[in-house]
């Protein structure tokens, strides 16, 4: 089983993919960016702290809603998740009702396709349904005056935030090092927020303070989920990761706050950020070796695929 219900609305969802393939793009962010000194991060900083907590309501695309805000962060803009949620569906293919995203259909519409500000978005989730929203065919009509407006948010690349050994530090260093550079440039561009693929556990879900405990102890495997990673908060003196979700005003009026513990464990599937890197810089760093492990993913994920049906 790989998805769970809603917690409010009892719907089905979550990503589509549990499992992270590898891509060219993810190639190790501080070989281009360079690794923040973890000793010089202060126990708190928020990338964006009033950010608009977003409500995927019976959306399953918790892809394009935490997509949607780590652009938007970079931008200072609130953009339209419902532009993401049928961009991505028309990448992915198939049954545009099919539950959750491929994460990476997700992230490529981003670099394709770019974002719509939300006031330009034509089908707001709470008017129109899931149902409506995520089915591409519906938007063919508002596509030629959309896309347009939408190239404008377009991000050059994405790639893995892995500056260190584990995710906790990693992450750490991806924001703390752009929040510098944005300071430094005064460019609100410079942030970059971590796209954080977790096995959501249920019970982190009404948290007290939205606090996820550091017992490791479980394994839930029926909520792979998507959320935003921005910024570091100290707790009873304890470092915590800001996590934003897109449940609404569930756990810490929306945000939720991940220790140590958690994100250096089975529950982490992957970290990724929208960076401005040119493609074609990252082509000129595959190796042969790269190339063949991708070339192997890609035959075993057809080969699975035909087994599934």
């Amino acid at each position: 089983m790989n998805y769970t219900q809603h917690p409010k609305t009892g719907l089905k969802w979550g990503l589509k993919e549990r499992i992270k393939h590898r891509d060219p793009r993810n190639l190790k962010r501080s070989n281009h960016f360079g690794a923040a000194n973890l000793d010089s991060i202060p126990s708190d900083f928020d990338l964006a702290p009033d950010f608009e907590v977003l409500n995927q309501l019976d959306s399953t695309f918790c892809t394009a809603f935490s997509n949607a805000v780590a652009s938007g962060i970079q931008e200072d803009k609130i953009l339209s998740p419902e532009f993401g949620i049928q961009k991505t569906k028309l990448i992915q293919g198939g049954d545009p009702h099919s539950w959750g995203a491929n994460p990476y259909a997700g992230f490529k519409s981003q670099v394709k396709y770019g974002g719509l500000e939300r006031k330009d978005n034509p089908f707001p989730l709470e008017e129109k349904g899931g149902y409506f929203v995520e089915d591409p065919a519906n938007w063919t009509a508002q596509i030629p005056n959309l896309d347009p407006k939408a190239f404008e948010h377009r991000k050059k690349s994405y790639m893995e935030a892995d500056d260190f050994d584990n995710h906790f530090d990693s992450a750490l260093s991806t924001m703390w090092s752009s929040h510098q550079a944005s300071k430094a440039y005064n460019e609100t561009s410079k942030k970059r927020a971590i796209l954080w693929g977790v096995m959501w556990q249920p019970s982190w879900t009404y948290a007290e303070g939205g606090v996820i405990p550091n017992d490791t102890s479980g394994f839930d495997k029926t909520l792979p989920h998507q959320v935003c990673l921005k910024g570091s908060k100290m707790i009873n003196g304890k470092r915590y990761l800001i996590v934003q979700n897109s449940w609404g005003q569930l756990g810490d009026k929306g945000l939720y706050y991940v220790p140590r513990e958690v994100m250096n464990s089975k529950y982490t599937i992957y970290l990724e950020s929208l960076e401005d890197i040119d493609p074609n810089v990252a082509k000129e760093s595959w190796s042969i070796v790269a190339v063949l492990i991708d070339i192997l993913n890609n035959l075993y994920r057809s080969f699975a695929n035909l087994l599934r049906k």
